[in-house]
């Protein structure tokens, strides 16, 4: 078994490999972008509390549930909110740990077709948790 972290240089067809990762994107698009239509939140329509995109997260609490709902990106300074949260200290350590690290790396340096950027940053998900100039700024930089 060859290593994974070579196998885009071994792609014959660049162009073609990323009209196949194009083409997963857009089969799982709503299974993606539909991610809080799930139910797993007791009722809480996330979509109606406004993100503060500032902050990078929110805290959606109702008499059942508190939902601590947080981007990604902003992990990194989140250890404070985090441990107010869960009502004790917690360490937040943000590592690159993902298992073929190069791959992933030059997956985030790919460029995709303009309607799918389109697609993906104009869905309801996007639009919710980032700012018009978040959004400009990434379709920006995924686009061919």
């Amino acid at each position: 078994m060859g290593d994974p972290a070579s196998s885009l240089d071994s792609v014959g067809d660049p162009e073609a490999f990323m009209d196949g990762i194009e083409t997963l994107i857009e089969a799982d698009f709503e299974k993606i972008t539909g991610w809080f239509d799930h139910g797993y939140f007791q009722g809480i329509d996330v979509f109606n509390t406004p993100f503060p995109t500032e902050r990078g997260h929110v805290t959606i609490k109702t008499s059942q549930v508190s939902v601590f709902l947080y981007r990604l990106d902003a992990l990194h300074r989140l250890q404070e909110p985090l441990s107010l949260f869960c009502g004790c200290p917690l360490s937040v350590k943000v590592q690159n740990n993902h298992p073929v690290p190069d791959i992933y790396d030059r997956l985030m340096r790919q460029r995709f077709s303009r309607s799918l950027v389109d697609k993906i940053y104009g869905s309801r998900y996007c639009q919710h948790f980032f700012t018009a100039s978040e959004i400009g700024t990434l379709s920006d930089r995924f686009t061919r």
